[in-house]
């Protein structure tokens, strides 16, 4: 396949992102130089080097869609990385610098996999130089090392000296709450106990008064009960008395001598109602009546089955209405009616 002519690594991705897939294992010097071209484009000076942070940044998201880590792969890149080892990608005067070499664009490196690590041009000058610059960055290093722990030093003992005092004021400040807090509720407390000790008195007096007003109210409850009592024995037997007084009444008028016996009866049959009456009973049935049989009601002259037609042969008496409903007093006799009658 023949790649775009594109220098930018942006624009290969979008016209070709499977060729440049392909750079991350078998290109990897043409997807380096087409990374270095993009870091330039995008840089604010036009610089020509470039880190080695600046490179990962823009290769580690493509490398990881790869499944490839970025140690690994940078790992096998770097050694060709250099002015003795590629003609086309240079390492710059500050450490872990990249650029690409004056007069390369990266469609002038070649798409092929790397070959094994290069064995570096041994040389006196060289080794020398490498040795002053080991020697420099040691003591960089040590130099660096001891800022950096004195640094750390003096935070911690500043953070250390920062906590004490935040310590011993929030404790100062607890004691006080604690103080106020305390003061606060034994207040409190003898407040509430008096409150509570005051309450208890009312509350006796009240109960006494109480008491007191119970006891009369019982009495009077008691005394109008005796009282309605004595009226309704009273009203009971001037009833009854009025009662009896209108049947004897009548019973004398019925047996006058000058009555014959059939008047008697009639008389005492036509008044006996009114004076029941009177006396809050009424009769039960009339005579001639044909009736369903109520054993509860009726009193047959022989032995019938309940809900037999029967025919009242004398009324009965009944209290109509009470409290604990209709009051029988005296059953009426009845007599069965048989087919014959």
């Amino acid at each position: 396949m023949t790649s775009p002519k594109h220098i930018s690594l942006a624009e290969y991705l979008k016209t070709d992102p499977q060729e440049v897939e392909r750079w991350v294992g078998q290109g990897q010097l043409r997807l380096l130089a087409a990374t270095l071209t993009d870091l330039t484009a995008s840089s604010p000076s036009r610089s020509r080097e470039h880190k080695v942070a600046d490179i990962q940044a823009k290769l580690e998201p493509l490398l990881e869609q790869a499944e490839t880590k970025w140690d690994t792969w940078w790992k096998k890149v770097q050694p060709w990385a250099s002015d003795a080892e590629s003609k086309y990608i240079g390492r710059g005067e500050q450490r872990y610098t990249y650029r690409l070499k004056p007069g390369v664009s990266p469609e002038q490196v070649p798409v092929e996999p790397l070959a094994t690590r290069p064995k570096a041009k041994k040389s006196a000058g060289s080794s020398s130089r490498k040795t002053a610059s080991a020697k420099s960055q040691a003591a960089d290093l040590k130099q660096q090392r001891d800022s950096h722990a004195a640094d750390l030093k003096q935070q911690r003992d500043s953070h250390a000296a920062d906590l004490k005092q935040q310590r011993d004021s929030h404790a100062a400040e607890l004691k006080q709450q604690r103080e106020s807090h305390a003061a606060e509720l034994s207040q409190q407390r003898g407040s509430h106990a008096a409150d509570l000790e005051q309450q208890r008195k009312e509350h006796a007096a009240d109960f006494q008064q109480w008491q007191g007003e119970k006891e009369r109210l019982n009495y009077q409850v008691k005394s109008l009960w005796a009282s309605i009592d004595s009226k309704m024995e009273q009203s009971r037997l001037a009833a009854r008395k009025d009662m009896l007084l209108r049947i004897g009444d009548i019973l004398q008028r019925a047996y006058h001598p000058a009555n014959d016996p059939e008047t008697n009866l009639a008389q005492v049959i036509a008044h006996l109602p009114l004076a029941l009456r009177d006396g809050g009973a009424e009769l039960l049935g009339e005579v001639g009546e044909v009736v369903a049989f109520n054993p509860s009601r009726h009193h047959p002259s022989q032995e019938i089955a309940s809900g037999s037609l029967v025919r009242l042969t004398a009324p009965g008496v009944i209290i109509l209405g009470g409290e604990a409903g209709d009051l029988v007093i005296l059953k009426a006799n009845v007599t069965p009616i048989t087919e014959e009658t």
